[in-house]
C-alpha cells in the first residue's frame, strides 16, 4: 500500500488486492472522506446504502474514518479496465 498526502485534506491510496463476491464483502462506511475506487486492471462494482439502514458491527473510529457495518447495499456502479 502507497499512502500520499496531496495538501492537507486529499490522500491517495494505492491498493493491489483481489476482488470477491458482495456475499463475502465487508462494508464500511465514512463520515470525514469518501473513498474514491479506479480500479487499472479487472472490474469492481461499487455500492452504496444509506446509513441509517445499515446495522454498525464495529464501532466508528474517528481515527481512520471507518465503521464496519452490515446489511443490505444496492450496486452504484460496476467500472474497471480489461486487458485484451
Amino acid at each position: 500500500m502507497i499512502i500520499d498526502r496531496i495538501k492537507d485534506r486529499i490522500y491517495a491510496s494505492v491498493f493491489e488486492y483481489e476482488t470477491v463476491a458482495p456475499d463475502e464483502m465487508k462494508w464500511e462506511s465514512h463520515r470525514a472522506y469518501i473513498d474514491l475506487h479506479v480500479p487499472l486492471l479487472g472490474e469492481e462494482c461499487i455500492f452504496w446504502a444509506p446509513v441509517e439502514e445499515l446495522a454498525s458491527v464495529v464501532d466508528y473510529s474517528p481515527d481512520n474514518d471507518r465503521e464496519s457495518d452490515a446489511g443490505t447495499v444496492h450496486v452504484l456502479f460496476s467500472c474497471g479496465w480489461s486487458q485484451g
